[in-house]
């Protein structure tokens, strides 16, 4: 059972989520055109390409530097609004945590808590933040219910994912279509938001990258 994560695996898991979020480039464009042609995918997709190039990068990294850097390499990378909610999700989410060497899952919490505060207090008015800070914001309720119950990192993690799920459905673009088959207009059909798919992503690779680590320790455990 992992109770926490090292700098190295934090870095890692970061860099999951990253490549996780690039490789559904074409996911994201796809609901861009669908939601109105509007060009999210190719923001998301270049802010989180340079956390990929800054976190590889051979120096060393403590806990909130990995938080820090990620957010400016991602404000660094373009002037989209999405490029800069989601860099300020990372940088507003270690602002008043202290430093360590280690994440457990009640300093992801409260990492999480800051990170709403500032999404909510700076992107509101946008409708596009109202969207992002919602689903985010149910992840961090459950998330952070869940910790206070006790549950493990990884189930605290799935909790999240599951309530970013579900507020990722609610949130979902309708608008009516004509179904030449029918020869009707009536046809109502629904996208799923770039924004919130991409906040479900990252919880959800986050929870990905915990349960290989657990994997790995649970087969090293019996190796051994």
């Amino acid at each position: 059972m992992i109770v926490s994560l090292t700098t190295e695996e934090v870095r890692q898991m970061f860099l999951h989520l990253s490549r996780e979020i690039v490789a559904n480039q074409s996911l994201l464009m796809e609901l861009d055109k669908k939601i109105g042609g509007k060009a999210h995918a190719e923001e998301i997709t270049k802010g989180f390409s340079a956390i990929i190039h800054t976190l590889s990068q051979d120096q060393s990294f403590h806990i909130n530097d990995i938080f820090t850097d990620s957010g400016i390499a991602m404000l660094n990378s373009g002037k989209g609004f999405l490029v800069i909610i989601f860099g300020t999700l990372f940088l507003g989410g270690v602002s008043r945590v202290p430093g360590s060497d280690e994440l457990c899952a009640k300093q992801l919490s409260a990492i999480f808590d800051n990170a709403l505060q500032t999404l909510t207090s700076w992107g509101a008015g946008h409708t596009d933040g109202r969207i992002i800070i919602h689903t985010f914001e149910s992840a961090v309720i459950a998330f952070r219910h869940s910790v206070k119950e006790g549950d493990t990192f990884l189930q605290a993690l799935q909790v999240g994912e599951i309530s970013a799920k579900e507020a990722m459905e609610h949130l979902k673009h309708y608008q009516t279509s004509f179904d030449p088959r029918m020869y009707s207009s009536e046809k109502v059909v629904s996208y799923y938001d770039p924004g919130a798919v991409t906040v479900w992503l990252i919880l959800k690779s986050m929870r990905e990258w915990v349960a290989a680590l657990e994997m790995i320790h649970s087969r090293s455990t019996m190796n051994g």
